[in-house]
């Protein structure tokens, strides 16, 4: 209940400041891509040669706001 209070709060704000209110959800670390990498890394699939994920976004938003981190550690 606290969450939904905050994204209330957080809209209410961004309507008084005439701004645009966007909430993204990282899902790297969801149960589904938990999967998908324990299927590929017990072969289950056969050996992985290539992989190809498309993230739908614009080039333009690579440039500010999607830039890769060191998620590894």
């Amino acid at each position: 209940m606290m969450l939904l209070f905050v994204i209330i709060e957080m809209e209410r704000a961004a309507k008084e400041n005439s701004r645009l209110l966007t909430i993204c959800h990282v899902l790297r670390y969801t149960p589904f891509w938990s999967a998908v990498k324990r299927v590929i890394s017990q072969g289950q699939v056969g050996e992985a040669v290539s992989i190809q994920l498309n993230e739908n976004v614009g080039y333009w938003h690579v440039a500010h706001s999607f830039v890769r981190g060191n998620w590894s550690n």
